[in-house]
């Protein structure tokens, strides 16, 4: 016969075993479920990791693109800088021989090719007036009246006036109303070739190549 405490003995291994089992189970259901976070989390981290890494070169690569595309500008800047200021050596020096040409006697014979290519174009003008400088004003005027005499033009009708601005040499005919102008003073004539010396540099700086890339 089976005594009270063997029956307990059994209940309690039964019931031990089935806690066991419970046990058992759910702390693999536990693992299970933990293993799945971690790997979830790990996936994750990996995928932000790659994000971040992706976002890191594509940073800077754009970085890289502007301090490249920055360089490439200062070349540039410096380059167009320094033709700028060539040009402006070349014009400098170009208005210092001209201010010495004009008190040479060769200017004379300037002025007098000058005067025949410009007054036959107001020969149908009942006057003119001519616009000189100071100087000219002063060592010039029997010269520009004896040209505009041998185009046909009365002495009385040839007006001599004092250029309002600052020239090197050089005169600016106009007809009497002011409707057409020739100006060939010096200094047009520098300013008009400055933009061929610029473009001499451009060709010359081009053919070295500094103005690549």
């Amino acid at each position: 016969m089976i005594t009270i405490e063997e029956k307990l003995n059994v209940f309690t291994k039964l019931v031990l075993g089935h806690v066991q089992q419970e046990f058992e189970k759910k702390y693999q259901e536990i693992n299970r479920e933990n293993d799945e976070k971690i790997e979830e989390h790990k996936t994750k981290l990996q995928e932000r990791k790659e994000r971040i890494v992706e976002d890191f070169i594509s940073k800077g690569k754009i970085e890289k693109n502007k301090l490249i595309s920055q360089a490439n500008l200062d070349k540039k800047r410096k380059i167009l800088n320094k033709k700028q200021e060539f040009i402006e050596r070349i014009v400098d020096s170009l208005y210092k021989m001209a201010e010495a040409f004009c008190e040479s006697p060769e200017y004379e014979g300037y002025l007098v090719r000058m005067l025949t290519e410009i007054l036959p174009r107001f020969a149908h003008e009942k006057s003119v007036r001519v616009f000189i400088n100071e100087r000219d004003m002063k060592n010039h005027i029997e010269l520009i009246v004896r040209e505009a005499e041998k185009v046909g033009f009365d002495k009385e009708h040839i007006q001599l006036l004092k250029i309002q601005e600052e020239i090197v040499g050089g005169l600016t005919v106009y007809n009497d109303d002011m409707t057409l102008k020739v100006d060939s003073t010096i200094d047009a004539i520098i300013e008009e070739n400055r933009h061929k010396i610029g473009q001499k540099l451009y060709e010359a700086l081009k053919e070295a190549g500094d103005l690549n890339g």
